[in-house]
């Protein structure tokens, strides 16, 4: 929704004068769009967020050492939430799963749902994220949207944000060859642009 904001081309026209913060979440956040909404927003503070609804929206938090949350982080777990990563490859990154006070019994009057929660009472939320060796986690996408290509793990929303803030779009599909994907990348820009390529 912000990168739409910015796309829209009365934006700059705009005065934002007066908005003191801007909370995004629901999707990984790219540099480029970062660095769009504080060039846009200079006087706000840009607050990175993350939420489920099986969960509730108070799920990370602020450093306990008091080190400075990185931009595109989410935060550190939040002390009463306990946070796991569940995957196949490094440690440091996978599935997050959630237990808090917040958590829901199940999907009201929703029988054919399946139960979003392990055993243990973890809920399941199928966001990837990654955590580095502060603790700080990064949204890196959904698990549903993972494909495999030359034996890695690819997120199509890691790339499809390379023009999410330009006039230029851009989308990232995976393509079935041989057991495997690859990554095919469309651009499309307008008829007074012009697409250089570097390679």
């Amino acid at each position: 929704m912000i990168a739409m904001m910015l796309r829209e081309p009365r934006f700059e026209q705009a005065d934002v004068s007066s908005v003191e913060s801007i909370r995004m979440g629901s999707a990984p956040v790219s540099e480029s769009l970062m660095r769009a909404v504080r060039k846009a927003f200079p006087d706000a503070a840009i607050i990175n967020a993350y939420g489920t609804t099986e969960a509730g929206p108070v799920v990370f938090g602020k450093h306990p050492d008091g080190l400075e949350t990185p931009a595109l982080s989410v935060g550190c777990s939040h002390a009463k939430v306990e946070l796991r990563l569940r995957g196949d490859g490094e440690p440091e990154q996978g599935v997050l799963e959630i237990k808090c006070p917040a958590l829901m019994n199940g999907y009201h009057n929703r029988p054919d749902l399946e139960s979003p929660m392990t055993q243990d009472g973890f809920n399941i939320t199928g966001d990837v994220f990654r955590r580095d060796d502060d603790g700080f986690y990064f949204f890196v996408g959904r698990s549903d949207d993972m494909f495999v290509s030359g034996g890695e793990n690819i997120y199509p929303s890691g790339r499809a944000h390379v023009g999410a803030t330009s006039r230029y779009r851009a989308g990232v599909r995976g393509s079935d060859r041989r057991r495997d994907q690859r990554t095919e990348a469309r651009c499309f820009c307008r008829a007074s642009r012009r697409i250089v390529s570097e390679q």
